[in-house]
């Protein structure tokens, strides 16, 4: 079994599929768009456009709210990765659904993990991104690369930011 199917096998068992979806938040999901190069795993991340009016030139997955033509998490999360780099729907092999977050904006933020192919070529919507690259994982799994830092929310609660 060769990387690619590994990989797959390894997701499938953190699919949630729709666990989650009656939640009472507004909903989003992001594209976790990985493709196998000379045999690594890397992973597909855009730079947010200074355009925009929440989040600007944040590092991020390709992704955004639920619209009324979605159908579910995932319908969002693939229109919106065509809508950002030009990832066409017939070209993205999704794995699962993962366990969702709530972002700092209150969005119930559902990640969906794909497969692509490695000769994808982006076409950033410039009015959304302003920059799409690709990230070996095993990087994020370095942890001399990664650092966190806790922090008290206004309601008394604390969580704790991530960084690479």
């Amino acid at each position: 079994m060769n990387i690619k199917e590994r990989t797959k096998e390894a997701l499938r068992k953190y699919d949630t599929g729709t666990k989650y979806s009656h939640l009472p938040f507004p909903k989003a999901s992001v594209l976790v768009p990985i493709f196998v190069k000379d045999g690594k795993l890397h992973l597909i991340l855009t730079v947010r456009s200074m355009k925009l009016q929440t989040f600007k030139g944040e590092v991020c997955f390709p992704g955004g709210k639920l619209e009324p033509e979605d159908q579910n998490e995932i319908d969002t999360a693939v229109r919106e990765a065509e809508e950002e780099i030009g990832l066409e729907a017939k070209d993205v092999d999704v794995v699962c659904s993962l366990v969702p977050i709530i972002s700092k904006a209150g969005l119930l933020v559902t990640p969906v993990v794909a497969f692509i192919q490695e000769t994808f070529q982006p076409i950033p919507n410039q009015d959304e991104v302003s920059d799409v690259f690709s990230v070996p994982l095993d990087y994020f799994l370095n942890p001399a690369q990664h650092f966190s830092h806790s922090y008290e929310l206004p309601d008394g609660t604390s969580s704790r930011i991530h960084f690479f």
